[in-house]
């Protein structure tokens, strides 16, 4: 990042298109369609070190569908997912197309908007996330009768409660 020099081990080999990157520190973390990088299964996500590409132990499981985007606390601690995916290491709560992870083990943590928001399957997603460093926002839409939210929403990092929920229809 300093010289904006390429690192020519860096060359992760994903099975299919990768749709969101985060960086922080030593670590750059993808989400996307692949269920592989090289010969090693990983679904959806994946985590690299920065500094020569290796794939690191991070192994968190989106099922079926995409992840679309990624959102790392100010803090490091806490990494918000969204996408179509319907489970997140096997969990619909949280998991039905958003959740939250530790980004160091993987592991589910709570996040009780997706008792509200549930945008996954063919009929939803969540399209994208932000953070401004207090809230992660998201925004999400839906069609037919399995998701629940055609608008935004904001959560607050420090304990993942709702900030709001501005959903159109």
């Amino acid at each position: 990042a300093a010289t904006g020099a390429l690192i020519p081990s860096f060359v992760p080999k994903m099975d299919a298109s990768v749709r969101a990157i985060v960086v922080v520190g030593d670590r750059v973390y993808l989400g996307g369609v692949f269920s592989a990088v090289g010969t090693v299964s990983r679904s959806k996500l994946a985590a690299f070190s920065a500094e020569d590409g290796t794939l690191l132990e991070w192994n968190p499981v989106a099922n079926t569908g995409r992840v679309n985007a990624l959102s790392l606390s100010p803090d490091g601690t806490k990494m918000v997912v969204g996408g179509t995916f319907t489970t997140l290491n096997g969990s619909s709560r949280p998991g039905f197309g958003l959740g939250a992870v530790d980004p160091v083990a993987g592991a589910n943590l709570p996040f009780p908007i997706n008792d509200v928001v549930r945008n996954g399957s063919n009929h939803g997603s969540i399209t994208s996330l932000a953070s401004d460093g207090t809230f992660v926002y998201g925004s999400g839409y839906t069609f037919g009768r399995t998701s629940t939210l055609e608008g935004v929403f904001s959560v607050r990092w420090s304990d993942f409660s709702t900030n709001w929920i501005q959903d159109c229809h």
